[in-house]
């Protein structure tokens, strides 16, 4: 009787360390970013980058748990922009912010139509 007592204790205690560690990562005020700085951008306005990486987060499977400002969710971004070529994201846990560094795909020429233009990238990429 004492053996079963002492099992069920100790699972129970097992069970509260976790109960408390899963809501400290889910709760705690460290755990939401305060800022996100974005540089690398010539082309892209910030407002329109920020905003299509929020929505590249949203789409994360723990998103609607967690939320949009939480740090387990900015670990990488896919975001689909003819002009982003790659980007890349570090978290500082400390400071509570998301460094993102965006690399655009490089302007190689002109394509003239009449009066329509656009710029291409090396890969012959129509970007805008």
């Amino acid at each position: 009787m004492r053996e079963r007592i002492n099992t069920y204790l100790t699972i129970g205690i097992i069970l509260l360390i976790l109960i408390l560690l899963l809501s400290g990562i889910f709760y705690l005020p460290i755990m939401q970013i305060k800022q996100i700085k974005i540089s690398g951008n010539l082309h892209i306005p910030e407002n329109e980058l920020h905003e299509k990486l929020l929505v590249a987060a949203l789409k994360k499977p723990l998103a609607k748990y967690l939320g949009q400002t939480h740090m387990l969710l900015w670990g990488s971004a896919e975001v689909s922009d003819p002009l982003i070529e790659k980007i890349t994201l570090h978290r500082d846990w400390l400071k509570q912010e998301i460094d993102v560094t965006v690399q655009e795909h490089e302007r190689f020429a002109v394509w003239c139509e009449e009066q329509d233009c656009f710029w291409i990238s090396k890969n012959g990429q129509a970007l805008e």
